[in-house]
């Protein structure tokens, strides 16, 4: 019986080369690299919440911690 081949191993996210990237944009500011993270992850929670129906997530919610 033949055996297949198991998949490829998904790439890991992010890599150090990510990282690196983001700092390198704020010039090595951490401190507003991270601020610029917490705001993206702010901005997609409040797009979720607009955009999916109680329904669907059948009233489960996300918080981040922190935000009004």
């Amino acid at each position: 019986m033949p055996t297949s081949d198991p998949p490829p191993a998904a790439p890991t996210y992010p890599t150090d080369a990510d990282v690196d990237a983001l700092l390198a944009e704020f010039d090595g500011d951490a401190r507003a690299a991270i601020k610029s993270l917490l705001e993206d992850l702010a901005t997609l929670a409040d797009d979720r919440e607009a955009s999916v129906s109680a329904g669907f997530v059948r009233g489960r919610q996300i918080r981040i911690v922190g935000r009004p």
